[in-house]
């Protein structure tokens, strides 16, 4: 399949397989045990592409249904960020803010 925008990950053959591994490696409770010293943050920004964005609230239904309380999953949206997060690294005030969640 040759697909000229990010959107083919969407399609029944991907979108399968990357709900399986979200599954397993988020809400499996023998893997997140394994890593129990993991915290995990779903960062995204409110200029990014709409998949990004979809992702987040997909990953977040997913993680209430799951009753994921003893490891949960945060979510951020960077505003007026696009999905560039990387380059702003440099700014300690985001830097700071993100390490406090």
């Amino acid at each position: 399949m040759v697909a000229d925008c990010d959107t083919v990950m969407l399609s029944n053959t991907y979108a399968a397989v990357f709900q399986e591994q979200t599954k397993k490696a988020l809400f499996d409770p023998e893997v997140r045990v394994a890593w129990k010293q993991a915290s995990f943050c779903y960062l995204h920004s409110e200029c990014s592409p709409w998949t990004f964005v979809y992702a987040a609230s997909s990953i977040r239904e997913m993680s209430q249904r799951a009753g994921n309380s003893e490891y949960p999953i945060k979510f951020r949206c960077l505003h007026s960020a696009n999905h560039f997060v990387s380059l702003y690294h440099t700014c300690s005030s985001l830097v700071t803010d993100l390490t406090r969640m």
